[in-house]
């Protein structure tokens, strides 16, 4: 019988140690477990050239995009005209991180999914329960320079390689 209670007494102070841990663990709190991080979906059509090979956002200096808990944007980068070889991508908390006592960092992980890459533009989604902004920089490869010479497929003028004729042309 007291073996029995002690077992019983065990379970209780388990099942409360349980308890408590799910209550303090990110699974017993709110956060995107309800409607505050539904998400939407946004076509952003601004943005700047920089250079011919590099497009951005906003200036670094300047007010940034919001970027609430679970937005998507599709960011328009048809102005740079060719697939992208990087993206870069900074978050802050404040809109303007470069005022005050403002600050920003590069972004990672689930702040900052890009997908979808394409020449026409981008996916970027803040798959987090984070209000943030954001600055997204993309660059592409330089275009090779164009020969003056070359015709007009950027190839180099053929040579006639055929033997010459017997008797001289």
């Amino acid at each position: 019988m007291v073996s029995r209670l002690r077992h019983t007494a065990r379970s209780i102070v388990a099942s409360a140690a349980l308890g408590a841990v799910a209550l303090a663990s990110p699974l017993g709190a709110a956060g995107c477990f309800t409607n505050a991080c539904d998400g939407d979906f946004r076509t952003f059509a601004g943005g700047q050239l920089v250079s011919s090979d590099t497009w951005q956002t906003s200036d670094l200096v300047g007010s940034w995009l919001p970027f609430p808990a679970r937005r998507t944007y599709w960011l328009d980068t048809q102005a740079l005209g060719r697939l992208p070889s990087e993206v870069n991508v900074w978050v802050s908390t404040v809109e303007r991180p470069n005022e005050g006592t403002g600050s920003f960092t590069l972004a990672s992980g689930n702040i900052a999914l890009i997908g979808g890459v394409t020449p026409q533009g981008m996916l970027l989604t803040n798959d987090t329960c984070s209000e943030l902004f954001v600055r997204v920089v993309v660059k592409a490869v330089p275009e090779p320079a164009r020969d003056a010479g070359a015709g007009d497929a950027g190839l180099p003028d053929l040579v006639d390689a055929s033997p010459p004729v017997e008797g001289g042309r």
